[in-house]
């Protein structure tokens, strides 16, 4: 079955903030298999490099290539009506390839250099559950161990940077935005 007659979806939200949890309830009708566009990948690449240096954490830069690998490959979706839907997409990837608080100039040119998905299901929960599951839930997840300075600084500038990215999705983007919170009706996020 060709996937060019699915729509595209994707969950956008704070790490923690439940977008797995409502990815596992959906109902699903199968996988599908897409390819997601190559273009702007230079750009990507000069992205993870520049932010990587900004960090002062080098080893940031492997975990950045490797989402990028992750980004330009044939991806899988959970088949769900008109729709194709990952947990996580570009809009997520940006908050994690910014090491640094962007500006709304920043924020409009990343969100051009990807594939906008025709649906984008933002899920919203209290910042402070988000990370305080991320920090508990997540044991081995890279960032912690960076060192707790580095840990506040990177949720503050995550926070501010999903602020700065819904922002600007519902300005130039209202017709395709669902905002949700974990305990959100999964048979009504894609209508």
């Amino acid at each position: 079955m060709s996937c060019k007659k699915y729509k595209r979806a994707e969950f956008f939200g704070l790490s923690g903030s439940g977008k797995s949890t409502l990815y596992g309830q959906l109902p699903s009708e199968g996988t599908e298999r897409y390819v997601r566009n190559k273009k702007h990948f230079l750009f990507w690449l000069k992205i993870a490099a520049v932010q990587t240096l900004k960090s002062k954490h080098p080893r940031l830069f492997r975990k950045k290539l490797g989402m990028l690998s992750e980004l330009y490959r044939h991806r899988e979706g959970k088949r769900c009506g008109e729709y194709i839907v990952t947990d996580e997409g570009w809009l997520q990837k940006i908050l994690s390839f910014y090491e640094v608080k962007m500006t709304a100039k920043e924020v409009k040119v990343a969100c051009n250099k990807i594939d906008m998905p025709e649906r984008i299901i933002i899920v919203n929960r209290n910042p402070d559950d988000c990370f305080e599951r991320f920090n508990n839930g997540l044991k081995n997840h890279y960032r912690l161990h960076l060192g707790s300075e580095y840990l506040k600084s990177w949720q503050d500038t995550f926070m501010h940077n999903f602020n700065l990215i819904k922002e600007y999705l519902k300005e130039s983007q209202p017709t395709i935005i669902t905002e949700a919170t974990a305990n959100s009706d999964v048979g009504v996020l894609l209508k």
